[in-house]
């Protein structure tokens, strides 16, 4: 994930804090502390605010339930990019 996000530099990536083998708090602090324009838009089935808190603090821009309909995604990202 994060060669693609260094490589690519999108706009916006959508992150998986639950997939095996992403390590979402590492990508998300390597990809604030090297000054990258892509914003991070971080998404998982837990709610837990804890969760939330700390991936606001690493280095992501919003969050978005699994759960959450095609339109609440579509609300997400444009938060997202558009502040």
């Amino acid at each position: 994930a994060w060669e693609m996000i260094a490589n690519l530099r999108p706009d916006v990536a959508i992150l998986d804090l639950n997939l095996p083998r992403v390590m979402a708090p590492e990508l998300l602090r390597r990809t604030r502390d090297r000054g990258l324009p892509t914003k991070l838009l971080a998404m998982s089935e837990r709610t837990e605010r804890h969760t939330i808190v700390d991936m606001l603090r690493t280095g992501g821009h919003g969050f978005v339930l699994k759960s959450a309909t095609a339109r609440d995604l579509e609300h997400a990202l444009r938060q997202v990019v558009h502040g």
